[in-house]
Protein backbone atom coordinates (compact mmCIF):
# COMPACT_ATOMS: atom_id res chain seq x y z
CA UNK A 1 0.00 0.00 0.00
CA UNK A 2 1.70 3.66 -0.71
CA UNK A 3 0.14 6.25 1.46
CA UNK A 4 -0.19 9.43 0.54
CA UNK A 5 2.25 10.98 2.69
CA UNK A 6 4.89 8.81 0.41
CA UNK A 7 3.42 10.22 -2.69
CA UNK A 8 4.01 13.54 -1.42
CA UNK A 9 7.60 12.59 -0.25
CA UNK A 10 8.73 11.54 -3.52
CA UNK A 11 7.00 14.74 -5.43
CA UNK A 12 9.05 16.68 -3.50
CA UNK A 13 12.33 14.98 -3.75
CA UNK A 14 11.45 14.51 -7.49
CA UNK A 15 11.08 11.17 -7.51
CA UNK A 16 8.99 8.89 -9.35
CA UNK A 17 7.69 4.97 -7.74
CA UNK A 18 9.63 2.58 -10.22
CA UNK A 19 9.69 0.01 -8.11
CA UNK A 20 5.83 -1.16 -7.86
CA UNK A 21 4.63 -3.56 -5.06
CA UNK A 22 2.49 -6.61 -7.58
CA UNK A 23 -0.75 -5.47 -6.08
CA UNK A 24 -0.43 -1.40 -6.43
CA UNK A 25 -3.36 0.65 -4.82
CA UNK A 26 -3.31 4.16 -3.20
CA UNK A 27 -4.88 4.41 -0.08
CA UNK A 28 -6.47 8.07 -0.42
CA UNK A 29 -9.37 7.49 2.35
CA UNK A 30 -11.98 7.72 0.18
CA UNK A 31 -11.11 10.91 -1.33
CA UNK A 32 -12.16 10.63 -5.37
CA UNK A 33 -8.97 12.62 -6.11
CA UNK A 34 -5.42 11.88 -4.08
CA UNK A 35 -4.20 14.67 -5.93
CA UNK A 36 -6.90 17.22 -4.89
CA UNK A 37 -4.55 17.04 -1.67
CA UNK A 38 -1.10 17.71 -2.77
CA UNK A 39 -0.74 21.56 -3.24
CA UNK A 40 1.61 21.42 -6.55
CA UNK A 41 2.10 25.04 -6.01
CA UNK A 42 3.70 24.66 -3.01
CA UNK A 43 5.83 21.97 -3.82
CA UNK A 44 7.22 23.21 -6.62
CA UNK A 45 8.60 25.99 -4.00
CA UNK A 46 10.73 23.35 -2.51
CA UNK A 47 12.69 25.98 -0.52
CA UNK A 48 9.39 26.12 1.27
CA UNK A 49 8.53 22.82 1.95
CA UNK A 50 11.83 22.26 3.30
CA UNK A 51 12.01 24.90 5.44
CA UNK A 52 9.06 24.03 6.67
CA UNK A 53 10.36 20.12 7.64
CA UNK A 54 14.33 21.35 8.51
CA UNK A 55 12.40 23.44 11.61
CA UNK A 56 10.02 21.46 12.62
CA UNK A 57 7.45 23.73 12.38
CA UNK A 58 4.94 21.76 14.22
CA UNK A 59 1.80 23.50 13.54
CA UNK A 60 2.78 23.72 9.68
CA UNK A 61 3.58 20.50 9.53
CA UNK A 62 0.32 19.30 10.48
CA UNK A 63 -1.29 21.33 7.96
CA UNK A 64 1.09 20.12 5.06
CA UNK A 65 -0.15 16.27 6.08
CA UNK A 66 -3.61 17.03 6.30
CA UNK A 67 -6.21 15.56 3.92
CA UNK A 68 -8.83 18.01 3.87
CA UNK A 69 -9.93 19.09 0.38
CA UNK A 70 -8.91 22.81 -0.57
CA UNK A 71 -10.45 23.27 -3.66
CA UNK A 72 -13.78 24.75 -2.47
CA UNK A 73 -12.69 27.59 -1.15
CA UNK A 74 -10.87 29.54 -3.50
CA UNK A 75 -11.08 33.53 -3.08
CA UNK A 76 -9.99 35.01 -7.09
CA UNK A 77 -11.77 37.65 -7.96
CA UNK A 78 -12.60 37.83 -12.03
CA UNK A 79 -13.46 41.49 -11.91
CA UNK A 80 -9.61 42.97 -11.40
CA UNK A 81 -7.51 45.55 -11.91
CA UNK A 82 -4.18 46.09 -13.70
CA UNK A 83 -1.82 48.21 -12.18
CA UNK A 84 1.42 49.85 -13.82
CA UNK A 85 4.60 50.48 -11.92
CA UNK A 86 6.62 52.89 -12.97
CA UNK A 87 9.36 52.86 -10.44
CA UNK A 88 11.85 51.22 -12.72
CA UNK A 89 11.19 53.22 -15.77
CA UNK A 90 9.02 50.15 -16.99
CA UNK A 91 5.94 49.34 -16.86
CA UNK A 92 4.90 46.68 -15.32
CA UNK A 93 1.26 45.08 -14.86
CA UNK A 94 -0.12 43.76 -12.35
CA UNK A 95 -3.36 41.35 -12.03
CA UNK A 96 -5.23 42.32 -8.68
CA UNK A 97 -7.40 39.90 -7.35
CA UNK A 98 -9.27 39.56 -4.38
CA UNK A 99 -8.09 38.82 -1.00
CA UNK A 100 -4.62 38.49 -2.52
CA UNK A 101 -2.55 38.06 0.95
CA UNK A 102 -4.21 35.36 2.01
CA UNK A 103 -4.93 33.65 -1.17
CA UNK A 104 -0.66 33.61 -1.03
CA UNK A 105 -0.56 33.01 2.52
CA UNK A 106 -2.58 29.71 1.82
CA UNK A 107 -0.29 28.51 -0.41
CA UNK A 108 2.49 28.88 2.50
CA UNK A 109 0.60 27.45 5.70
CA UNK A 110 -1.19 24.84 3.21
CA UNK A 111 -4.57 25.87 4.46
CA UNK A 112 -7.23 27.68 2.51
CA UNK A 113 -9.03 30.99 2.94
CA UNK A 114 -11.69 29.77 5.43
CA UNK A 115 -8.99 27.83 7.18
CA UNK A 116 -7.35 30.32 7.93
CA UNK A 117 -9.59 32.43 9.23
CA UNK A 118 -11.15 30.02 11.45
CA UNK A 119 -7.67 28.99 12.89
CA UNK A 120 -7.05 32.98 13.61
CA UNK A 121 -10.88 33.30 15.29
CA UNK A 122 -9.54 30.37 17.18
CA UNK A 123 -6.50 31.19 18.39
CA UNK A 124 -7.74 34.73 19.15
CA UNK A 125 -10.24 33.56 21.68
CA UNK A 126 -8.15 30.89 23.54
CA UNK A 127 -6.10 31.41 26.38
CA UNK A 128 -2.63 31.10 24.47
CA UNK A 129 -4.02 33.75 22.28
CA UNK A 130 -5.68 36.25 24.69
CA UNK A 131 -2.14 36.14 26.54
CA UNK A 132 -0.74 37.28 22.94
CA UNK A 133 -2.74 40.15 22.82
CA UNK A 134 -2.34 41.22 25.95
CA UNK A 135 1.48 41.53 24.75
CA UNK A 136 0.15 43.71 21.56
CA UNK A 137 -2.13 46.23 23.29
CA UNK A 138 -3.48 47.33 27.07
CA UNK A 139 -6.84 47.35 25.20
CA UNK A 140 -6.83 43.56 24.26
CA UNK A 141 -10.44 43.00 24.81
CA UNK A 142 -11.02 45.49 22.55
CA UNK A 143 -7.97 44.48 19.61
CA UNK A 144 -10.19 40.94 20.35
CA UNK A 145 -13.28 42.52 19.18
CA UNK A 146 -11.63 44.15 16.21
CA UNK A 147 -9.84 41.08 14.83
CA UNK A 148 -12.57 39.05 14.98
CA UNK A 149 -15.14 41.57 13.26
CA UNK A 150 -11.84 42.24 10.73
CA UNK A 151 -11.59 38.11 10.14
CA UNK A 152 -15.53 38.46 9.29
CA UNK A 153 -14.94 40.17 6.26
CA UNK A 154 -14.63 38.35 3.24
CA UNK A 155 -11.77 40.85 1.19
CA UNK A 156 -8.76 41.30 3.79
CA UNK A 157 -6.48 42.87 2.09
CA UNK A 158 -7.00 46.71 2.81
CA UNK A 159 -8.19 45.64 5.97
CA UNK A 160 -4.47 43.84 6.96
CA UNK A 161 -3.13 45.55 10.22
CA UNK A 162 0.26 45.17 12.03
CA UNK A 163 -1.61 43.27 14.86
CA UNK A 164 -3.24 40.57 12.14
CA UNK A 165 -0.08 40.33 10.81
CA UNK A 166 1.83 40.05 13.79
CA UNK A 167 -1.37 37.54 14.95
CA UNK A 168 -0.53 35.46 11.83
CA UNK A 169 3.20 35.57 12.44
CA UNK A 170 2.75 34.40 15.72
CA UNK A 171 0.47 31.30 14.97
CA UNK A 172 2.22 29.68 12.24
CA UNK A 173 4.98 30.32 13.79
CA UNK A 174 6.31 32.17 10.61
CA UNK A 175 8.06 35.67 10.01
CA UNK A 176 7.04 37.95 7.77
CA UNK A 177 8.95 40.87 5.41
CA UNK A 178 6.29 43.18 3.40
CA UNK A 179 8.01 45.42 1.12
CA UNK A 180 6.34 48.56 -0.85
CA UNK A 181 9.25 48.53 -4.05
CA UNK A 182 7.48 52.10 -5.47
CA UNK A 183 8.42 53.84 -2.21
CA UNK A 184 11.25 51.52 -1.28
CA UNK A 185 9.64 51.36 2.38
CA UNK A 186 9.16 47.71 3.89
CA UNK A 187 7.31 46.37 7.34
CA UNK A 188 9.61 43.15 9.43
CA UNK A 189 7.50 41.13 11.23
CA UNK A 190 9.98 38.39 13.37
CA UNK A 191 8.81 35.98 15.61
CA UNK A 192 11.51 33.53 15.41
CA UNK A 193 15.03 33.46 13.61
CA UNK A 194 14.27 31.21 10.85
CA UNK A 195 13.37 32.24 7.11
CA UNK A 196 11.69 35.47 6.34
CA UNK A 197 8.40 35.07 3.92
CA UNK A 198 8.55 37.93 1.58
CA UNK A 199 5.47 39.58 -0.30
CA UNK A 200 5.41 42.59 -2.49
CA UNK A 201 2.67 45.03 -1.86
CA UNK A 202 1.07 46.76 -4.16
CA UNK A 203 -1.79 49.69 -4.16
CA UNK A 204 -3.95 50.75 -7.83
CA UNK A 205 -4.78 53.85 -8.42
CA UNK A 206 -8.21 53.77 -5.97
CA UNK A 207 -5.61 52.94 -3.28
CA UNK A 208 -6.87 49.22 -3.07
CA UNK A 209 -3.96 46.75 -1.77
CA UNK A 210 -2.63 43.47 -3.31
CA UNK A 211 -0.03 41.52 -2.32
CA UNK A 212 2.50 38.77 -4.14
CA UNK A 213 4.65 36.55 -2.15
CA UNK A 214 8.24 36.38 -3.55
CA UNK A 215 10.19 34.25 -1.81
CA UNK A 216 11.86 32.83 1.92
CA UNK A 217 14.77 33.82 2.49
CA UNK A 218 17.02 33.76 5.78
CA UNK A 219 19.06 36.88 4.90
CA UNK A 220 17.33 39.90 3.80
CA UNK A 221 19.95 42.27 4.49
CA UNK A 222 20.53 42.79 0.27
CA UNK A 223 16.69 43.29 0.13
CA UNK A 224 16.18 45.77 2.75
CA UNK A 225 19.37 48.09 1.85
CA UNK A 226 18.77 51.33 0.83
CA UNK A 227 15.12 50.67 1.46
CA UNK A 228 13.47 52.77 4.98
CA UNK A 229 11.83 50.50 7.58
CA UNK A 230 8.42 51.68 8.25
CA UNK A 231 7.52 53.99 11.06
CA UNK A 232 4.25 54.87 12.19
CA UNK A 233 2.82 58.82 12.67
CA UNK A 234 2.75 58.53 16.36
CA UNK A 235 6.29 57.53 15.88
CA UNK A 236 7.49 60.14 13.50
CA UNK A 237 5.78 63.01 15.62
CA UNK A 238 8.22 61.95 18.42
CA UNK A 239 11.48 62.45 16.76
CA UNK A 240 13.14 65.92 17.54
CA UNK A 241 14.17 68.02 14.30
CA UNK A 242 17.65 66.35 13.88
CA UNK A 243 15.89 63.07 13.69
CA UNK A 244 13.20 64.45 11.54
CA UNK A 245 16.10 65.87 9.52
CA UNK A 246 17.66 62.91 9.00
CA UNK A 247 14.96 61.06 7.91
CA UNK A 248 13.58 63.49 5.38
CA UNK A 249 17.01 63.66 3.76
CA UNK A 250 16.69 59.59 3.31
CA UNK A 251 13.89 60.27 1.79
CA UNK A 252 15.12 63.07 0.00
CA UNK A 253 12.20 65.59 1.24
CA UNK A 254 13.15 69.29 1.25
CA UNK A 255 11.07 71.14 3.99
CA UNK A 256 12.31 73.39 6.58
CA UNK A 257 9.79 73.51 8.67
CA UNK A 258 9.47 71.05 11.43
CA UNK A 259 5.25 70.68 10.62
CA UNK A 260 6.29 70.72 7.11
CA UNK A 261 8.50 67.73 7.14
CA UNK A 262 6.02 65.68 9.86
CA UNK A 263 3.17 66.39 6.96
CA UNK A 264 5.44 65.22 4.05
CA UNK A 265 7.23 62.48 6.27
CA UNK A 266 4.08 60.84 7.16
CA UNK A 267 2.53 61.26 3.54
CA UNK A 268 5.32 59.36 2.56
CA UNK A 269 4.85 56.63 4.40
CA UNK A 270 0.79 56.59 3.92
CA UNK A 271 1.70 55.02 0.46
CA UNK A 272 2.77 51.79 1.51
Amino acid sequence: MVELNDIYSNINNNKVFLDLPESFEIDYKEKEDVFNNINFKSIMNYKDVNFIKNNNNIDLLQNLNKTSDKTNDKSNDKTTYKFSNNSSGNSIKYKFKKNSFFEELSDLVFLNFREIKDCLTDYINCNDGLLYLKELSRFHKKLQRDLNNILLEQNLDNLLSDDLIKLICKKFNINILIVNSNCNIYKIYKINSEDFYIFNIFKNDKNNRNYKYIKAEKDISLLINNKIEYISEKEIKKMNIDELRKLSSKLKINKKLKIDIINEIVNTFNKF
